[in-house]
């Protein structure tokens, strides 16, 4: 089995679900999936599936949901392992505490201040 196939499988009931008649959605899909594989190769979280079934939107990684958009910084920007885990946590108590939470991207670019 590949790893795409493998990947698809633990949050997804088959391959097929994804696969449909349009092949820009099936290039699109595709495309996703080859990030969240890199991304979870080189941060070590397991992909569980998107929620509500929208590949490209909200994945569920293990106890953390993150956006297709961090995981596509994470992977373009090559943030050094652990990076995301850290933002992770920072944007939870930044939300917490009222107050305003930078992106993915910027967060990478200047750090938590």
């Amino acid at each position: 089995m590949d790893k795409l196939t493998e990947t698809l499988g633990k949050g997804i009931k088959s391959l097929q679900k994804l696969k449909s008649n349009n092949p820009l959605r099936d290039d699109y899909n595709d495309a996703v999936m080859s990030y969240v594989i890199a991304f979870e190769e080189k941060q070590g979280l397991e992909f569980d599936c998107w929620i509500g079934g929208q590949a490209g939107g909200t994945g569920w990684f293990e106890d953390m949901t993150l956006s297709f958009d961090d995981i596509r910084v994470d992977i373009d920007h090559e943030a050094e392992k652990g990076k995301i885990v850290e933002y992770y946590y920072y944007a939870i108590d930044a939300y917490q505490s009222n107050a305003v939470v930078m992106n993915y991207k910027n967060y990478l670019l200047i750090g938590e201040k």
